[in-house]
């Protein structure tokens, strides 16, 4: 009976079809990449986050408008006294519903300012995401690349493994025919087993320049993986060493995004100042009420308000 399961289990195992490996060219392998490269995912995420606070300052210099609604019901009807008598007042009903428009004219520069601290900061953040993806570009070009060099040496390594023990047939075969000394076919042998070490070092390079690659781009360490592509990379014109030089910092992603934070920060520092300052806003407010000891009012029970003005806020004391 576990013979039988054994060939069972060999023959369901013979009988499934193997895995088809998955081809990888340098284009596939960077697409992959950036794609599944947790910095650049995290990256993106915070430059949405920073979008989002860029649009909220933007709605900081806007006006704000408030609906708001009520409604009141007098479980028992409020009174106050006039000469020592109780006199109820108000209605079982009644209703509140209100528009409100505030506009900030003068905020000692925090409206200003926190616009160009979010819009700074957003530039910040789309740096940072050009740099975690330029830095998974690099890795998955890096370690492409890393492969191709650790298969082809391998391959070196197995012909020049061949071509010794094939060298060593041959002197055998003269040594057997007396046209050879014993210490030729020797020294030969110590030659194919010198050839062996470095063949296993060629290969175990290339299996763990592959599982690096496969770690990149997150995927299973035993998934098959094929890889179509050369050490001929594209071949560009170097420049000067100076021109390199001067541009090396305006064009490193890093630099722009340090550059940026810095610049917010200044900004952000003027919107705390800008609290010494006092707040100048307009306001305008229209009402509509009504009261009732019906369900609905009638025209001679409703009525409407408004009013228009400027308000100022100068903080005299906030407790240090």
């Amino acid at each position: 009976m576990r013979a039988f399961a054994l060939l069972f289990f060999a023959f369901c195992a013979r009988a499934q079809p193997a895995a088809v490996p998955l081809e990888l060219t340098l284009d596939r392998t960077i697409q992959l990449a950036v794609e599944r490269n947790l910095d650049v995912a995290l990256a993106e995420d915070r430059l949405a986050f920073l979008e989002a606070q860029r649009r909220q300052a933007i709605g900081a210099a806007l006006p704000s408008v408030t609906i708001a609604g009520s409604y009141n019901r007098n479980l028992k009807r409020p009174s106050f006294f006039l000469g020592g008598q109780v006199v109820t007042s108000g209605a079982d009903n009644g209703m509140r519903h209100a528009g409100v428009l505030q506009q900030y004219l003068f905020a000692g520069g925090a409206v200003s300012q926190g616009m160009k601290a979010a819009r700074l900061g957003a530039e910040a953040g789309r740096e940072q995401f050009q740099a975690a993806r330029q830095d998974a570009v690099f890795a998955a070009q890096r370690l492409f690349y890393a492969v191709c060099l650790a298969s082809e040496t391998a391959s070196i390594q197995r012909e020049a493994l061949v071509l010794a023990e094939n060298h060593l047939g041959t002197i055998e075969e003269r040594y057997r025919q007396g046209l050879d000394s014993d210490l030729t076919v020797l020294r030969q042998k110590v030659e194919v087993a010198s050839a062996k070490p470095s063949l296993l070092a060629a290969l175990n390079a290339a299996e763990l320049a592959l599982t690096m690659l496969k770690d990149l781009l997150a995927m299973d360490v035993d998934a098959p993986v094929s890889l179509s592509g050369s050490l001929e990379g594209p071949r560009s014109e170097l420049r000067p060493y100076a021109d390199l030089q001067q541009a090396a910092l305006p064009l490193n992603p890093y630099y722009r995004a340090a550059r940026r934070a810095y610049e917010q920060s200044e900004a952000l520092v003027k919107v705390s100042q800008a609290v010494r300052w006092p707040f100048l806003s307009l306001y305008a407010d229209a009402q509509w009420y009504s009261e009732s000891n019906a369900s609905w009012p009638r025209p001679n029970e409703r009525s409407w308000s408004s009013l228009a003005g400027l308000r100022l806020d100068y903080p005299i004391f906030t407790g240090g």
